[in-house]
């Protein structure tokens, strides 16, 4: 029988949250002509954050720590990934994430 690993414990974040922060990030991306160039808003199909892949949007290290810290303002505590593979999605981003228990 394979072994599974063990899932990572705490709290998942806030869908809600997570999304807010995601839009934060790329519409102040967009503002500052930072944008994918595709002509279409930067928010749309954020409603499902767990099949809309990062890449997508142009998301790279540095706009992933950015959505991280808008995470960590919105909910008040620090955060850290958990997942040593590679993310791609965002809904994979917020699993990944979890509270460290300090603020």
């Amino acid at each position: 029988m394979p072994r599974q690993e063990a899932a990572a414990t705490g709290p998942e974040i806030p869908e809600d949250a997570m999304r807010e922060a995601v839009r934060s990030v790329l519409e102040l991306r967009a503002q500052n002509g930072e944008g994918s160039g595709n002509g279409a808003p930067e928010a749309v199909g954020l409603e499902r954050l767990d099949t809309c892949r990062m890449a997508d949007f142009g998301v790279d290290s540095l706009l992933i720590a950015e959505i991280v810290v808008g995470l960590e303002e919105r909910l008040d505590t620090l955060l850290e990934i958990t997942s040593g593979t590679d993310l791609e999605t965002f809904g994979e981003l917020r699993s990944a994430l979890r509270p460290t228990g300090e603020s």
